[in-house]
């Protein structure tokens, strides 16, 4: 450790236990302050006035050490050689413990104007503000730990003739307190391990640094962690500092941030904050200590490894119960919305980017329901992931009903299941979605859209759309329409393509059932515009879809995700029956988008049933 002697402004290099006492700066950076090399010359900062400025905070740190009875002192711009990295990063993975140690601390802030009045000396002006509180020194990040760390703080302001002194941290604890939300028991001197990491971490949320790396670097010694500088790493350097603080922690707070409500364009994000400001609402939250419960977490190759109660959701949203809550018993444990990553055994999960603001706490009933699980959280949930999912379809009751499948895009290897009136259709892996058209002998036809998600958070979806024939006398919504008009234009363009090549036109060919005709839609689809539009007709919101038929018929089409032969799949299965029959109503398994939350986790398939119900009647 390099101390500057307070009368000689020589450098003295301490080792171990050996180290005098000192006294120790708290200030702000302002503009070029003096370096350790300038000091050593000497004569620079004499020379210049520029530069003596800058020096006059050095002299009156050193002139109110030895009114104090201290020989030396410690200053962050002068006592480090911030030309060699390697000292600079010694010093400040030890800077709080330097303070720490310090016989006093003296905070100077240099934006606030005094005067006396008597014997008192009273805070006059605050430039650009009103208050003592209204000092930027409030706001910078080095300044937590050095208000924290020491055993003593005394707070000066420039005065007419030198510093003057405002108070102590102890005399102006109530104002301190109120401004920086740190309670009184840390600043009389208490552990800061007494603390949960998400209060410690809500105490730097309003802070800054000039570099974003040192809004980590300033929070080691606040959680007792050390590791290396890597400057141009930017805020990769706060994710590090949350796995070095895991390897000595196993407080469940530090999952417990918040999100903020501005869109950030994904749906998922990983279980570490990205910055202090998302714990700026979780300062009040405790750790619930439980020698029964393993809350031991940490982060491996595959991601945070942690186990974790699950109350399984609708959608693979699910909640993890964080063993932490306001009153640091079960009745109020923290709720983590979490996202599967797969299909519903899988334990891959990331965080809901989707669920913002202030996180849910649970009752005990929440708890019974909950099943321990063992889970993997990737801090990267999207990056490198390759989200393919093969789509097969299969279809049941359209040949007994009079309708057969004429055209599928794309293009789908068909294949009998056991029996005839079962086909299975098989889309090209990786395709994304897919539609599947089929035509009735009264030339009316019935379009199936599916749809796979891009990522893990989206939904499945399906959708179906009946078209009558064209002589039809019903009323077309725009959407059956656009249908109709896409299978005459692909009659016309077959119908042109024979007439160029003087082909006879068969005299089949305008039937709903020639196969050849077909051959031109699909190239008629890439070509439509209307096509985009078509296929979001209904939102494809769903996994499940129905539409009635004419003459008691009802088409459905429901999906889920399943795993065949290690893929991630998506099984349609489109049933056409005829309603004719009293059958029992069909049952959408989705979750309702227009029920709240808290009905959807307490009323059950009930609900359901009655939603679906109040959806038929309409």
């Amino acid at each position: 450790m390099r101390l500057l002697h307070a009368k000689t402004f020589e450098f003295q290099a301490f080792e171990g236990t050996h180290v005098p006492k000192y006294a120790i700066l708290s200030h702000r950076w302002e503009g070029e302050e003096i370096s350790y090399h300038e000091m050593e010359e000497g004569t620079t900062i004499f020379r210049d006035p520029a530069r003596r400025v800058y020096f006059d905070k050095i002299r009156q740190c050193c002139l109110q050490a030895i009114d104090d009875e201290l020989d030396y002192v410690w200053i962050d711009t002068c006592c480090i050689d911030k030309s060699s990295s390697a000292e600079l990063s010694e010093a400040i993975n030890s800077m709080y413990q330097w303070y720490q140690k310090s016989t006093m601390c003296y905070a100077y802030l240099s934006d606030v104007e005094c005067e006396t009045v008597g014997t008192q000396i009273v805070v006059t002006k605050v430039k650009e503000g009103s208050r003592f509180e209204d000092s930027k020194w409030w706001t910078r990040g080095w300044t937590l730990q050095e208000l924290i760390a020491p055993r003593a703080v005394k707070f000066f302001a420039p005065g007419p003739t030198g510093w003057m002194a405002i108070g102590t941290r102890q005399s102006l604890m109530q104002e301190i307190s109120l401004r920086t939300r740190i309670d009184h028991g840390t600043l009389l001197g208490r552990d800061v391990r007494m603390s949960s990491v998400a209060r410690r971490m809500s105490w730097a949320s309003e802070r800054e640094t000039t570099r974003p790396e040192d809004l980590a670097y300033c929070l080691l010694g606040l959680f007792g962690v050390n590791m290396p500088l890597l400057y141009g790493e930017g805020t990769r350097a706060f994710l590090r500092l949350q796995e070095e603080i895991m390897k000595q922690s196993d407080d469940q707070t530090l999952l417990a941030w918040e999100l903020d409500p501005e869109p950030t364009g994904s749906t998922l994000c990983g279980p570490l904050a990205t910055s202090p400001l998302q714990f700026r609402g979780s300062g009040n939250l405790l750790p619930i200590i439980d020698s029964n419960i393993n809350n031991s977490y940490s982060m491996t190759n595959k991601g945070l490894m942690i186990e974790l109660p699950i109350v399984l959701g609708y959608d693979r949203a699910d909640l993890g119960l964080l063993q932490c809550s306001l009153s640091g018993t079960y009745d109020d444990q923290v709720l983590l919305p979490l996202s599967r990553l797969a299909q519903e055994e899988s334990s891959y999960y990331a965080r809901d980017a989707t669920a913002t603001g202030p996180l849910r706490s649970g009752r005990v009933a929440f708890n019974t329901n909950a099943v321990s699980k063992m889970i993997w959280l990737k801090q990267n949930p999207e990056q490198g992931m390759i989200w393919r999912i093969n789509i097969i379809a299969r279809t049941s009751g359209f040949q007994a009903t009079g309708y057969s499948p004429v055209h599928s895009n794309p293009s789908a290897e068909v294949s009998q299941a056991n029996t005839a009136d079962h086909i299975i259709h098989r889309f090209p892996s990786g395709c994304g979605g897919g539609t599947l058209l089929f035509a009735g002998k009264d030339e009316s036809h019935v379009l199936v859209f599916i749809k796979t998600p891009s990522q893990p958070r989206e939904r499945i979806a399906c959708g179906v759309l009946y078209c009558p024939p064209a002589e039809s006398s019903l009323q077309l919504s725009h959407a059956q329409t656009t249908l109709l008009n896409i299978i005459t234009k692909a009659k016309s363009l077959y119908e042109e393509i024979h007439r160029v090549e003087h082909e006879p036109y068969p005299d089949t060919a305008c039937t709903c059932l020639d196969e050849e005709w077909w051959s031109a839609l699909p190239y008629h689809m890439i070509l439509n515009p209307e096509l985009e539009e078509l296929q979001n007709f209904s939102n494809m919101t769903s996994s499940r879809s129905f539409e009635y038929l004419p003459s008691g018929k009802a088409i459905y089409a429901a999906g889920a995700l399943e795993v065949i032969h290690g893929q991630h799949t998506l099984v349609v299965d489109i049933d056409l029956q005829d309603r004719k029959v009293d059958q029992q109503p069909f049952e959408l398994h989705d979750t309702p988008t227009d029920i709240s939350v808290d009905e959807r986790s307490t009323t059950g398939s009930s609900l359901f049933k009655k939603w679906y119900r109040s959806r038929i009647r309409r």
